[in-house]
């Protein structure tokens, strides 16, 4: 690979890095505040999609007529892909970490501390969860007001990920 082209896969990499909380900051604003049916997890992931099939495109585009193209694609989307998965799951635990501040505090009986209602109840908790899947598009109710899961892939990426943790751990874990 020719320094220019080495050089050129680090800069659009690091520009797309850059750019993935940049264009996730302005989507929370423009979009999600004025639609509350959509899941800001799925919207994340969606960018990030978008992201990454704009920074391929560049980086082909920028590039073509090289002979290791695939090696520069390569490691741009395994390094692009690993921020967009760590920025991710930043993300979700801040989403999640103001419900975890008000379950500990319910736990401990510190109510008004953690500005939680007196009538939160678990049946809320779970309803309110079961809301954030159905928006999510994981789960949709039945004819009979049930749950069930709308796709069988995530079922597939977990039985395929427990199956790759049996063969490098060599047993059968849980968690």
């Amino acid at each position: 690979m020719a320094l220019g082209e080495g050089i050129m896969t680090l800069l659009i990499t690091s520009v797309s890095c850059a750019l993935l909380p940049i264009a996730h900051g302005l989507v929370e604003r423009l979009v999600l505040s004025r639609r509350n049916d959509l899941s800001p997890q799925v919207v994340l992931v969606k960018l990030t999609l978008a992201l990454d099939t704009v920074l391929m495109g560049a980086i082909v585009l920028a590039i073509l007529d090289s002979v290791e193209v695939a090696s520069c694609v390569i490691y741009s989307q395994i390094f692009f892909n690993a921020y967009a998965y760590a920025y991710f799951h930043i993300f979700n635990l801040s989403e999640t970490g103001r419900r975890i501040k008000m379950l500990v505090a319910l736990r401990s009986s510190e109510r008004r501390s953690a500005g939680a209602d007196d009538n939160y109840s678990p049946r809320d908790m779970i309803a309110m969860r079961l809301v954030r899947l159905e928006q999510m598009g994981q789960i949709c109710p039945d004819e009979m007001g049930r749950y069930r899961i709308s796709s069988p892939v995530l079922l597939s990426i977990g039985g395929l990920l427990r199956w790759v943790g049996i063969f490098l751990l060599g047993k059968n874990r849980v968690g």
